[in-house]
């Protein structure tokens, strides 16, 4: 964890929508869009679905990166064609994760 912690851009961008359980950090290091979420539930109970939504992007391809934390990385290209991309996030209780987005 303390790896990811010190990859996190010096950059913070604005990030909205935390819930109970599910809270995050968003950062930009070079040219690269980072977000970091983490479901904390105390009680382990709760799988939570997270909207994820980045605006204001530059269409063209980028380099999609996800990570949850304990598990290899999956790496995609991703042709945006609009000023956003869109996924949702399934996270088990007290699971984290991270995604960068960079433009190629």
């Amino acid at each position: 964890m303390l790896q990811w912690l010190n990859d996190l851009g010096e950059t913070r961008l604005n990030l909205s929508g935390e819930g109970s359980f599910v809270k995050g950090i968003a950062a930009k290091k070079g040219q690269t869009i980072q977000i970091y979420l983490v479901n904390f539930d105390p009680g382990n109970a709760n799988r939570e679905e997270v909207p994820l939504l980045i605006a204001n992007l530059t269409p063209g391809n980028y380099q999609l990166t996800k990570e949850w934390f304990g598990a290899k990385e999956q790496v995609s290209t991703k042709e945006i064609t609009a000023p956003t991309y869109v996924d949702n996030i399934t996270f088990s209780a007290n699971q984290s994760f991270r995604l960068s987005l960079e433009r190629r």
